[in-house]
C-alpha cells in the first residue's frame, strides 16, 4: 500500500513539475526566507542563466526592488495584480516584467 502512495505521490510530483516547466511565463517559487527555490524554463532563458546561478540565492538579486511581505502585508497583497519591475540578469541587464507574487497557504490557512 505504501509503494503505491509512494508512485502516486511521484506521478503528481511529476505531473505538476512538466506544467511548471513547460509555462511560457517566467515562474519563481521563493521559500520563507525568500531563497529561489525553483525555476522553470522560461525564467531560464529570460535571464539567459543556469539554474544553479539561481537556485538558493536571495531572490534580490533577480528582482533588487522585492521586499518580502510582513504577515500583516500578505493578505492586503492577495488580490495585487501585476506591476512593472525590471529582472537583473546575472549578465548585468535588466529586463523588464509583468511582475505578480502569490502566497501560498496550506490546508490551515497558513502561509508555506
Amino acid at each position: 500500500r505504501s509503494a503505491a502512495l509512494l508512485r502516486e505521490a511521484h506521478a503528481a510530483r511529476s505531473y505538476a513539475d512538466n506544467i511548471l516547466a513547460s509555462m511560457a511565463e517566467s515562474l519563481i517559487v521563493l521559500d520563507a526566507r525568500g531563497q529561489v527555490q525553483t525555476v522553470n524554463r522560461a525564467t531560464l532563458q529570460l535571464l539567459a542563466s543556469p539554474p544553479q546561478q539561481l537556485l538558493g540565492r536571495p531572490f534580490t538579486t533577480i528582482l533588487p526592488d522585492y521586499h518580502e511581505a510582513s504577515p500583516v502585508d500578505r493578505a492586503a497583497r492577495a488580490d495585487v495584480g501585476l506591476v512593472e519591475r525590471a529582472y537583473h540578469a546575472p549578465d548585468g541587464r535588466d529586463i523588464p516584467v509583468l511582475f505578480a507574487r502569490s502566497v501560498l497557504f496550506d490546508e490551515d490557512g497558513a502561509s508555506i
